[in-house]
């Protein structure tokens, strides 16, 4: 048996650098065709879990313990997100579970009931907090086939592959709004017919994945021209020498995106991608150098004048109408604020359960807040969390804030190489939009933009020098 394992191990260790790569291209494209949308009752869930599972063991059992191990406290921080639903599923005895605060309800029915001394775990709805334990696989997968990449050419190709998969989003989005509303090109029933979703179910998820997209393929372009200077070795005064400026074709199909970005209709979307526009020239910056600095200070500009032009001349532009049209006061995100911080000021120590919001909010909602339509969650998961996971989930968020900027802050000051510092920066970027994009909406609720965060968190955290200068086959 052990010389099984070690076989195995010296296997996955001898494996050509593009295995794990080649995996992901394999992974990540399934996942965002399964994976786009965050509700529990997707039948693709039933392929996407499983896989997800088989994967994650794999790469546990597998990858040598060097590669995994030595990211500890990003590993320990993941290990402790997962357990903290598999402990609000523990099933509690009566004297403490009916202590808990906001239980009196399903405490009066058990008595009523004649169940009384019933084992009840802390989640109030145990089948949604099962959901939220299963829906964590797919990320930590992703996460764990990260782990085993420590060549930059590697992280390179992972971004080359996000790359790929939100082109095809884009694709997808334009031949959506050109068919059918409820035609085959909409992956799910729950949708918003008729908006360039792509990929996704929600067209403020399409939309912040579009917003992530335009950094990543600037920066894109800036690493082949910065590894072609590089390795032609075409210098001039000092200066870079591109036979076509490196950023033409890029700032072209971020062009092309603004008004992709537009037609989705949404709000939060429009904003994000006005933040990830500002902040490009700051993660391409280390591979700037002073030319092409102050020329990014006068295209980037121009590219984003230009795109507003494009976007003028759409005669779709909902996210504007949406924006100077809609009342806030009358949203019912905002309508229904009052009544989630009033289910927090119950529940805050340990929460609900994750997953339980749905359910708890029919516990709590008003008459005045009764409709039709029902809140399936608070479109605010930065609440959500406190609401359903408590003190333990403030705690792991403090403590994940803490890890990504410790990871930043290091790269900042001991990057020896331009690429590696404008990667991390990078990530840092897509984890702020994300973080952002949660204040309004659930974005990191679907498979696919969970497994985005976690590559950008372990560009962000990553304890291996993965410097173009340094590069050294695994052992």
């Amino acid at each position: 048996m052990r010389m099984r394992m070690m076989r195995t191990v010296s296997g996955w260790a001898g494996w050509p650098d593009i295995g794990s790569v080649l995996v992901l291209g394999l992974w990540l494209p399934l996942i965002f065709l399964m994976g786009g949308s965050a509700r529990p009752d997707v039948a693709s869930l039933i392929v996407l879990r499983p896989l997800a599972i088989v994967s994650f063991g794999m790469v546990m059992y597998c990858a040598p313990r060097r590669l995994i191990f030595r990211n500890y406290a990003v590993l320990g921080w993941a290990g402790a997100v997962l357990l903290l639903p598999a402990l609000q599923l523990v099933p509690l005895p009566p004297v403490i579970w009916q202590a808990l605060p906001g239980r009196e309800i399903i405490v009066d029915i058990d008595r009523y009931a004649g169940m009384g001394g019933l084992y009840r775990s802390l989640s109030m709805t145990p089948e949604a907090t099962w959901n939220a334990l299963w829906s964590l696989f797919v990320p930590a997968s992703v996460f764990g086939l990260m782990l085993t990449l420590d060549r930059a050419e590697q992280h390179f190709r992972v971004l080359d592959i996000l790359i790929l998969v939100g082109v095809g989003s884009a694709i997808l989005a334009c031949l959506q709004m050109g068919s059918d509303p409820k035609g085959a090109l909409y992956f799910y029933s729950v949708t918003n017919p008729g908006s360039g979703v792509g990929f996704f179910a929600n067209r403020n998820h399409q939309a912040v994945f579009l917003a992530l997209l335009a950094p990543a393929i600037l920066l894109h372009a800036r690493i082949k021209a910065f590894q072609a200077a590089q390795k032609n070795q075409s210098l001039e005064a000092g200066r870079t020498v591109f036979p076509v400026p490196w950023w033409i074709i890029p700032g072209c199909a971020v062009m092309l995106l603004a008004p992709l970005l537009l037609v989705t209709g949404s709000r939060s979307g429009l904003v994000l991608g006005m933040v990830a526009a500002l902040a490009t020239p700051w993660v391409i910056a280390p591979l700037a150098q002073q030319r092409t600095r102050s020329m990014g200070r006068r295209v980037l500009p121009t590219l984003a004048l230009l795109a507003g032009l494009a976007f003028v001349m759409f005669d779709r532009d909902l996210a504007l109408d949406r924006l100077f049209a809609s009342d806030p006061a009358s949203d019912a995100r905002m309508l229904i604020l009052p009544t989630v911080f009033a289910m927090i000021e119950d529940v805050w120590l340990l929460g609900t359960g994750l997953g339980s919001f749905e359910t708890v909010m029919m516990i709590y909602e008003p008459d005045h807040l009764l409709a039709p339509n029902y809140m399936n969650h608070a479109h605010n998961d930065w609440l959500e969390i406190v609401l359903t996971g408590g003190v333990p989930a403030i705690v792991l968020g403090l403590m994940g804030g803490w890890i990504i900027c410790r990871g930043m802050l290091r790269h900042e000051r001991y990057a020896e190489v331009p690429a590696e510092l404008a990667l991390s920066r990078l990530g840092f970027l897509m984890i702020i939009i994300l973080a952002l994009a949660s204040f309004s909406d659930y974005p990191l609720r679907t498979p696919a933009l969970m497994s985005v965060i976690v590559i950008a968190l372990v560009w962000v955290t990553k304890n291996q020098n993965f410097s173009l200068a340094k590069i050294h086959k695994s052992i």
